[in-house]
């Protein structure tokens, strides 16, 4: 998604959400999981109105292990780490995790409860 944004940043969400909907749909199982694979994400690619140039400048982003987006994913995985965030996405209000990010009853309440203090 790092590459998707760096060379076709109009179709980042659309893939972003691709990339999402394939995930699997038990959170610990994302993380335990080899789900996200090269062909998927080729797969998901294919699908975006992107020019051959532009797959090929995402696809060769992505692949390099030593290049620009694998240093940025590695900064925002450490940032995590050192966050102590669990998986994301993850929601925060005043330094607490909201269990369930997709509650709006649950983030509202936490809000609330913050505008209180």
């Amino acid at each position: 998604a790092l590459a998707v944004n760096q060379y076709a940043p109009d179709k980042y969400w659309q893939f972003h959400h691709a990339l999402f909907e394939q995930q699997p749909n038990n959170k610990d199982d994302v993380g335990s999981q080899h789900w996200l694979t090269d062909d998927l994400i080729q797969q998901q690619l294919q699908k975006l109105d992107l020019s051959e140039q532009e797959r090929k400048q995402i696809t060769v982003a992505y692949r390099d292990e030593k290049g620009a987006i694998a240093k940025r994913a590695q900064e925002d995985h450490a940032l995590a780490k050192k966050e102590e965030v669990p998986y994301v996405p993850a929601l925060y209000v005043n330094g607490k995790q909201v269990e369930d990010e997709t509650d709006f009853d649950a983030i509202k309440n936490e809000i609330d409860k913050a505008l209180e203090q």
